[in-house]
């Protein structure tokens, strides 16, 4: 679900915030591409393949079923509430982008969440469409036969259709706005372009740009350190800047 930008007039600056596996990371869900990370000991074309998780039905479920049960044992951080906090603050005009699936920011309290790559408690079937939110248990792939039923996860190889927002921001956002990454690599999306596309003014959280995909020239801010102490940092700039009527 997306938060629809407001048509306030005049219009009053609107922020979006984007974020990757980093701003979970804190909370304790791992990465994929750490060393110890998700994809430790298993190969993505066998457990986020579209083209083959039929084949590897049961190996795929066990996989997102082990996810979905560690999911349960976290809990969101102060990233997380802070978001929620800024969406109270600023009502409509705050769009919250995740490339993660996980649910800490609902339940740190943000009402409207954008995922990219899908949400990790939800099941779907993929020949009725039905989607089914089963939480933090587990799905038995015996009870589909048919291998029908399906991780909500983006696969390699399956279309991304809310990447099309990011076509639409871009042609919406200017110098009012203010536009801000958290923890993520760059290396799948090029949340760089949007800022520069844009004018919008970025605020960019890493813990480091090791994958080198983010271009650090484009971020008016750049602050490399955990989210949960550069928060503190960013409400400051965001409160300051959201509060400038257009």
């Amino acid at each position: 679900m997306m938060n629809e930008f407001s048509d306030d007039r005049p219009r009053l600056p609107r922020l979006v915030v984007f974020s990757g596996a980093g701003i979970s990371a804190e909370s304790g869900i791992a990465t994929f591409r750490d060393a110890d990370g998700l994809w430790h000991g298993h190969d993505p074309r066998d457990v986020a393949n579209y083209d083959t998780w039929r084949d590897n039905h049961a190996l795929v479920h066990a996989f997102y079923n082990h996810r979905r049960t560690e999911l349960g044992k976290v809990l969101p951080n102060a990233a997380h509430a802070a978001v929620a906090a800024w969406e109270r603050a600023f009502p409509g005009r705050v769009l919250n982008i995740t490339q993660n699936i996980d649910d800490l920011f609902e339940r740190a309290g943000v009402e409207h969440t954008l995922h990219l790559h899908g949400f990790l408690r939800n099941i779907r079937n993929m020949r009725t469409g039905e989607l089914r939110d089963i939480g933090y248990t587990t799905f038995d792939p015996a009870a589909d036969p048919q291998r029908v039923i399906k991780p909500d996860v983006v696969f390699f190889g399956e279309m991304a259709p809310n990447y099309r927002v990011l076509g639409e921001l871009a042609t919406d956002l200017d110098e009012r706005d203010t536009v801000i990454s958290i923890g993520s690599s760059g290396a799948v999306v090029n949340i760089d372009g949007l800022v520069e596309a844009t004018g919008a003014f970025g605020i960019l959280n890493v813990l480091d740009n090791i994958v080198g995909a983010i271009d650090e020239n484009a971020w008016q801010e750049r602050i490399f350190e955990p989210a949960t102490r550069a928060v503190a940092h960013i409400d400051t700039i965001v409160r300051a800047r959201m509060d400038v009527a257009a």
